[in-house]
């Protein structure tokens, strides 16, 4: 889902959208009306967070319905930083043996 729903024409066929349609396909409900074409209190009862051109905008602070929690696949990285300080340490005492 979309993070941001940017509006940059005022073609009718962005005016006649079914925002809470559109809310539901979002991951973040927020929009930014570059051509002021949305009534901000139709907007905000739509759900979203509004920014528009000259006028105030309309923040809604709520978790998104749609948007379920991410997890992102990371490898482990302290497993093998772990490895990598071990073999530092025991290369360091080699060192300090030798000398």
């Amino acid at each position: 889902g979309a993070h941001a729903l940017l509006v940059l024409t005022e073609w009718k066929e962005f005016k006649d959208l079914d925002l809470t349609k559109v809310r539901n396909l979002m991951d973040v409900p927020v929009i930014i009306d570059g051509r002021n074409i949305y009534e901000p209190a139709e907007v905000r009862k739509a759900g979203f967070e509004y920014h528009s051109m000259g006028r105030e905008a309309v923040i809604h602070h709520m978790p998104s319905v749609n948007a379920p929690e991410r997890k992102i696949a990371r490898r482990k990285p302290v497993a093998s930083l772990q490895k990598s300080v071990q073999k530092d340490k025991a290369d360091s005492k080699l060192q300090t043996t030798v000398n």
